[in-house]
């Protein structure tokens, strides 16, 4: 969470107010060095054109939610970040309150997760087209290396009529770099008939170069008669499928390969780290092996989505080896066959602790801001009763509204001291269904006298002075709060709060009450 002042409504060029340590360990700079500074005076935009597209959002939508924008940090490495802004008044200056989120290590990982659907897509669609092709041709070469005869399939594999290559030395369309290659292998075979298959590269019609692998066999005479394949698209899809593999053995994710019954046949090695099993300890068994008796049944209807061409993701809980559960996110895919058949089901899982913990976090932030911007709002109204009535006991009236609201207290009192007397008298009441006539001063009083708070979290607890609360028990209070009531230095009265149920005291509303107090 980071606060900017925009003093001049323009919250790329505004001064910074104030800034938390989350903001200073993800931008790397000093409070001292961002206090008073502006965005565009540290850089903190890497591309500038940012800013004006920024404040046109702004300017038309008034509220700004997860704008991914990229910061710079004092080291000069690119953040990539979520901003939320909200514009908020604070004594009676207009500010933006902005809530930065780093979404770096979310983006690449999402870019690393689509290069890698990308690349199987990419494999995939190469093996296919590799085994849509027919990979044969036939031919006969003389005892000199020149093509004797060549099957019609020549036309599709290396681009040249029959015709056009008869006659012509085999050796002259072989790639250079491979001729010394096939020599040593035709030298080595000149006692066998049978030449074991053998790769190199030819020179297509068109000028590129193309794969063949051979397998032929040598006549008495001296003649060859050979069958080709073409086997380019093979070797690149071999080489995708040595990259997709490695994508596979590398990736933070779990991923399982399924037979179509829904048994492990591979096990990758963050599976591993994730659920603890070793891949011959999960290879071969049954996938519901990783789900809580209680899930079983969901793990099941999941594989039928996937086996009906589903393409299905949930986030549910696994349980580890170990039995700790984690909170996962599962996606699940059906693997085909040449023929466009299903054979298996590819599955994704995904640890999602972290992202929950960061959606928790969130939450709680803007739980946080929202609490803090209805404080800010009391306070500005107060302010305006202040200056806009005379009469002090509408403005107790609005301070005891704003706390009772803030705090979810039950009754709120507000007691003014008469300077004569030293009597505190009630001045206004919120939640009392009867008011009584005569303040129980012993706590009050005492508040005014010190001048100090008292917090009384349990009444009935042993270690409570009784004196003073008989009233308050009576009435059914289990928890008492009071404060001074300050004007220009002098106490003036006391703001009491009351409550059936213990008070939070892990919130900030005490800082309300006297804040409100305060005013």
């Amino acid at each position: 969470e980071i606060t900017y002042g925009d003093w001049s409504s323009d919250v790329c060029s505004s001064d910074l107010v104030d800034v938390n340590p989350c903001f200073l360990a993800l931008t790397g700079y000093e409070r001292h060095e961002v206090t008073g500074q502006t965005s565009q005076s540290l850089r903190l935009l890497q591309r500038p054109g940012d800013r004006a597209e920024y404040l046109e959002k702004l300017h038309e939508q008034h509220t700004l939610v997860d704008q991914t924008l990229a910061l710079r940090h004092k080291s000069g490495d690119i953040i990539d970040a979520s901003i939320s802004t909200v514009p908020v008044t604070f004594q009676g200056e207009s500010c933006l309150v902005h809530l930065i989120r780093d979404v770096t290590s979310e983006r690449r990982a999402q870019q690393r997760l689509e290069a890698s659907e990308q690349a199987a897509r990419t494999a995939a669609a190469e093996l296919q087209r590799t085994l849509d092709q027919s990979p044969d041709m036939i031919v006969s070469l003389n005892a000199e290396g020149c093509f004797l005869a060549v099957s019609a399939a020549c036309a599709r594999i290396v681009g040249y009529r029959p015709d056009a290559l008869i006659g012509q030395p085999f050796f002259r369309y072989i790639h250079p770099e491979d001729r010394a290659y096939v020599s040593s292998v035709i030298a080595q075979a000149n006692n066998q008939q049978e030449l074991h298959a053998v790769q190199h590269r030819f020179r297509h019609h068109d000028g590129h170069t193309i794969w063949l692998e051979w397998s032929s066999i040598r006549h008495l005479d001296g003649t060859y008669y050979g069958v080709a394949r073409d086997i380019t698209q093979q070797r690149a899809a071999a080489e995708d499928q040595a990259f997709l593999a490695a994508i596979v053995r590398t990736s933070t994710d779990a991923i399982l390969g399924l037979s179509l019954d829904g048994d492990i046949r591979s096990w990758n090695a963050s599976a591993e780290r994730l659920f603890g099993y070793t891949a011959a300890e999960a290879i071969g068994q049954p996938v519901t092996m990783l789900a809580p008796p209680e899930l079983t049944a969901g793990a099941l209807e999941f594989i039928q989505q996937v086996r009906a061409g589903e393409r299905p993701t949930m986030e549910t809980t696994r349980p580890t080896r170990s039995g700790t559960r984690i909170p996962v996110q599962i996606s699940g895919a059906p693997i085909y066959d040449a023929a466009g058949h299903p054979i298996g089901i590819s599955k994704i899982v995904q640890d999602i602790t972290t992202r929950r913990e960061t959606e928790r976090q969130i939450r709680h932030l803007n739980s946080d801001l929202q609490r803090k911007v209805g404080h800010l709002t009391s306070l500005r109204a107060i302010d305006q009763a202040i200056t806009s009535s005379l009469d002090l006991r509408v403005t107790l009236g609005l301070v005891l509204n704003s706390i009772t609201a803030q705090v979810n207290a039950d009754a709120a009192t507000a007691l003014l001291l008469t300077p004569q007397t030293n009597a505190l008298t009630y001045a206004a009441v919120r939640g009392l269904t009867t008011v009584p006539r005569h303040a129980d001063a012993t706590l009050a009083g005492r508040i005014a006298l010190t001048r100090t708070p008292i917090i009384l979290n349990d009444l009935h607890h042993p270690n409570v002075e009784h004196s003073g609360i008989t009233n308050l028990l009576r009435a059914g209070f289990a928890a008492y709060a009071g404060v001074p009531l300050i004007a220009r230095g002098k106490v003036v009265g006391v703001i009491e709060v009351l409550s059936r149920e213990p008070l939070d005291t892990s919130a900030d509303w005490i800082d309300v009450i006297q804040t409100l107090a305060s005013q």
